[in-house]
């Protein structure tokens, strides 16, 4: 009976080592799933030429259209506090050669608005609600340094949803040096994100931009209106 006994711990131990070997085997194929289904969790990496085509296809879509961006700036001189500035904007066009372009901007107590319109060749302007001026439009020109783009990556992130609509997300992430200002080399890297609808158009873009070293941060959303009635006609004297 001892032995019997003996026996039948001995199988029992066996068969629960051979147990705890079959899972130390498994740990290594858990591991690498893991570690896969985090890569995919990231998204889909897509090649530059592609991630251009969907936003070219965005700009042929919005060509010729009327439509409304409503854009906000955001600057943190500290991302971990209160927003130091803001910069808001709306932008309205009714092609061929009608637009209205609003900026107001906040800083600490102190808030600036600006507004013009242009009719053809014809421009309006006003600040903080004055009265209106009227000039010949001239355009806009003006060249400066840009900065190096030194790392760029283009992604798929996930299907989803914004409002009623059905979308992509979109990301490009950039690192870029400039030389140009009076402190030295500057590094950024500039995060944007995409919510482009099933057939190619931006509803909405959101940038962040971090200055390498530093704790600023430039959070800048843009939102794009296509359905929306816009009417511009020129101001009344």
């Amino acid at each position: 009976m001892l032995l019997f006994k003996s026996e039948s711990i001995f199988n029992i131990i066996m068969k629960t080592s051979k147990k705890i070997n079959a899972f130390i085997g498994l740990i290594p194929l858990l591991i690498f799933f893991l570690g896969v289904t985090g890569i995919f969790g990231q998204g889909t990496v897509i090649e530059k030429k592609d991630f251009n085509d969907i936003i070219k296809k965005d700009e042929q879509h919005r060509s010729g259209k009327s439509f409304r961006s409503n854009y906000l700036s955001e600057t943190f001189s500290d991302k971990s506090k209160a927003v130091d500035a803001l910069y808001e904007t709306i932008y309205e066009t009714i092609p061929p050669d009608r637009s209205r372009y609003i900026s107001i901007s906040k800083v600490g107590k102190e808030i600036n608005k600006s507004e013009t319109i242009t009719i053809g060749p014809r421009r309006y302007n006003r600040l903080n609600d004055g009265d209106w001026s009227e000039k010949q439009d001239q355009g806009l020109s003006g060249s400066g340094g840009g900065a190096i783009i030194t790392y760029g990556s283009y992604k798929r992130l996930k299907k989803a949803r914004l409002g009623k609509k059905s979308v992509t997300i979109y990301e490009k992430v950039i690192k870029t040096s400039d030389y140009g200002y009076g402190d030295g080399m500057r590094e950024e890297i500039h995060t944007t994100s995409y919510w482009i609808t099933l057939d190619g158009i931006i509803l909405k873009v959101l940038e962040e931009i971090e200055t390498v070293g530093t704790s600023k941060l430039v959070r800048n959303t843009r939102t794009y209106e296509y359905d929306a009635k816009i009417r511009i006609e020129a101001p009344k004297k």
